[in-house]
């Protein structure tokens, strides 16, 4: 079995450096970064969750999310790419859904509770998603998106139709990793 990856430095460097026998999913479930190596990207907004990116390249782009107590993503897809969460810390409930831009309708086919150490996967043909920290603490959730992309598409539930956002982020911190 591979070592655990325990910092943010040396996933990026495993990320960059795949072999044969690697997999972008196998590395991220090979993460156990402490929760305080996270300390100085951290950002809490009282309004929305924040998106703080740490790397982007053009194979991945990693970030951390943060999320307050109660506060969920928008259902949304990955923009016909690949993406990983992995749950650093906190407790986040990832609710999994079938959606038809046709018929501007999305309808619940899953729902699991993420704990530290978790990881999740999806792809676009899976369906879409959105995450929720369902519990009364702050979370944090390292995201790998394979490849990057710049828009992707959530689904409005006030309006129920799907519209087509770009990507933004909170933070930018790629200096920090160069």
């Amino acid at each position: 079995m591979k070592t655990p990856i325990k910092s943010i430095k040396e996933l990026i460097h495993e990320l960059l450096n795949m072999s044969v026998d690697n997999t972008y999913g196998s590395v991220m479930k090979r993460v156990d970064i402490d929760p305080l190596d996270f300390e100085p990207y951290i950002s809490w907004n009282e309004d929305h969750h924040t998106r703080n990116l740490l790397y982007k390249c053009s194979e991945f782009e990693l970030l951390l999310a943060c999320s307050l107590p109660h506060q969920k993503t928008a259902i949304h897809n990955y923009g016909h790419q690949q993406g990983w969460a992995v749950v650093i810390s906190g407790e986040m409930t990832e609710v999994r859904f079938l959606g038809s831009e046709s018929f501007n309708s999305v309808v619940e086919i899953s729902k699991n509770i993420l704990k530290p150490g978790s990881v999740s996967y999806i792809n676009d043909y899976q369906g879409l998603h959105q995450f929720i920290n369902s519990n009364d603490g702050k979370t944090l959730t390292l995201h790998l998106f394979v490849l990057p992309f710049e828009r992707y598409k959530k689904y409005n539930t006030e309006t129920e139709e799907f519209e087509e956002v770009p990507i933004s982020y909170d933070n930018d911190f790629r200096d920090e990793f160069k």
